[in-house]
């Protein structure tokens, strides 16, 4: 009954048998060799060491920043909703693309499941997306889903301008059941299946993403991923 409406930094090292310790000043041989200066070389040193350290950290902050995400920490059991699956190597924008895609997943769910939360859903999607879930709540009349669903998320794409992300997931139903409202089981076998879905989304006004459309792009033709 389910309504759908992812340097480090070298130091410059002198190489050499010996350095031989003459005098800019001296003119045997004609040569031009700078005189060395051990706290000029420290310096250099620690101007490297410091380039390397931060680039280190940000690389590491990066990390960080995408491996909050997971399909164990994205996963809401007590809602009955199991994320199984997430591309690798995500960074720190498509990881909040999706972080922010799975929260939008979970609201629209949990209206199925419980009749409740409608009014969390235009905090995750806008646009015709959302009116068309407002629209399919208004015609829910008491009928529900019954969990678990389990979602595959097989990939996560940011434009290069930021303005734009697009996740392909797998929503795998086919143990989910549908009651009306005086508990009867309603259940279509046609609606126990998978469906293959290319979410689009867009920056909220406060940097969040919000979902704005969603299209079914195949039905049990897909995998979840648990496989992989």
């Amino acid at each position: 009954m389910r309504k759908r409406a992812g340097a480090v930094v070298g130091a410059v090292l002198l190489a050499g048998a010996s350095l031989m310790a003459c005098s800019s000043g001296s003119d045997e041989g004609g040569l031009d060799i700078p005189t060395f200066d051990p706290e000029a070389m420290a310096s250099e040193d620690a101007a490297a060491s410091a380039a390397a350290a931060e680039a280190s950290a940000s690389a590491e902050a990066s990390a960080s920043a995408a491996g909050v995400v997971s399909a164990e920490s994205l996963t809401d059991a007590e809602l009955g909703y199991y994320v199984v699956s997430i591309p690798e190597d995500l960074d720190e924008a498509q990881a909040q693309v999706l972080a922010d895609y799975v929260a939008y997943d979970k609201a629209t769910w949990r209206v199925w499941f419980t009749g409740e939360g409608i009014d969390d859903v235009a905090l995750v999607a806008t646009g015709d997306l959302l009116d068309r879930i407002y629209e399919n709540y208004s015609n829910l009349n008491g009928e529900h889903s019954n969990p678990p669903v389990s979602v595959g998320i097989s990939e996560v794409t940011v434009t290069d301008d930021g303005t734009l992300a697009n996740i392909t997931t797998c929503v795998d139903r086919t143990e989910m059941t549908d009651v009306d409202a005086d508990g009867n089981d309603i259940t279509d076998p046609a609606t126990q299946n998978r469906v293959e879905y290319s979410t689009q989304m867009a920056p909220g006004s406060e940097g969040e993403w919000l979902a704005y459309e969603e299209t079914a792009l195949s039905w049990d033709e897909c995998t979840t991923g648990e496989d992989r």
